[in-house]
């Protein structure tokens, strides 16, 4: 009887293993680094565009933390890949590049950052959080939510199949954290350990390094502007009319907002 309904349920239902065999297949193999050097796995995060066939990679450069990612992207069909993209990415406090606006500003020393894990948020951003890179217990984390659209035309073709590791002869570009058009957040208080994303929800998730606690944060600053001008306008007609007004205050908790 279970030998019967055992060949029923394999014929009609394939193992996992089996649809990895018949589906999975490779298109490009870059080495990341030599397996000596490499202490334990670094970040990494895919995002697949399925308007454009684009497959996005962002991948540290060693373990977390580290110093730079590099943002990969790949034309792809089902069968074969068209063609593959680098570009290295550094995290730092000097406005060190041409396009960032004058108005942009930095803590009062100069401080760099180093990565501590990252995620795609959509197709066009990716959330990262940062460590100051200072010699100091003190460390304070930031939640940085990055666009990578001004990097796509900064992508250099590479050849896959090599032996030589992916960073080798790729450009690492410096991105001032605190710009006008970024937005990035200090996380008072928290020893942050990991991150996770829902691009949908518009949330991201902070794991605290104990394991136990996490941390939500929204992360579409938009609608809080939108929020913050309503709320602002609601107050000012509402100053205009003293039977309106009360003397009672009401403190509501909120997620913290990015």
């Amino acid at each position: 009887m279970y030998s019967d309904l055992r060949e029923v349920i394999d014929a009609a239902v394939k193992g996992p293993w089996t649809v990895l065999k018949e589906t999975v297949h490779e298109q490009n193999l870059h080495t990341l680094s030599e397996k000596n050097k490499v202490r334990s796995p670094p970040k990494i995060s895919h995002f697949y565009c399925t308007e454009t066939n684009y497959l996005y990679t962002a991948i540290t450069n060693s373990a977390p933390p580290c110093s730079h990612f590099y943002l990969i992207r790949e034309k792809s069909t089902e069968s074969k890949s068209n063609g593959v993209e680098v570009i290295g990415v550094r995290f730092c406090c000097a406005d060190n590049e041409s396009s960032i606006p004058s108005t942009s500003f930095c803590m009062e020393t100069e401080t760099n950052f180093q990565i501590s894990d990252l995620k795609f948020f959509s197709k066009d951003t990716i959330t990262v959080l940062l460590l100051e890179d200072n010699l100091g217990d003190k460390n304070s984390p930031y939640l940085f939510h990055y666009s990578i659209k001004s990097l796509l035309s900064q992508l250099k073709s590479v050849k896959g199949g090599t032996d030589q590791p992916l960073g080798q002869d790729i450009p690492i570009l410096e991105v001032c954290a605190f710009s006008e058009k970024n937005y990035c957040k200090r996380l008072e208080g928290t020893k942050a350990l990991q991150l996770a994303v829902s691009g949908s929800r518009k949330v991201s998730c902070v794991l605290f390094s104990t394991k136990i606690l996490v941390r939500l944060y929204e992360m579409d600053a938009d609608e809080e502007e939108e929020e913050e001008e309503t709320e602002h306008e609601e107050s000012m007609k509402d100053a205009r009319k003293d039977d309106m007004l009360s003397d009672e205050e009401v403190e509501i908790d909120k997620p913290d907002k990015v």
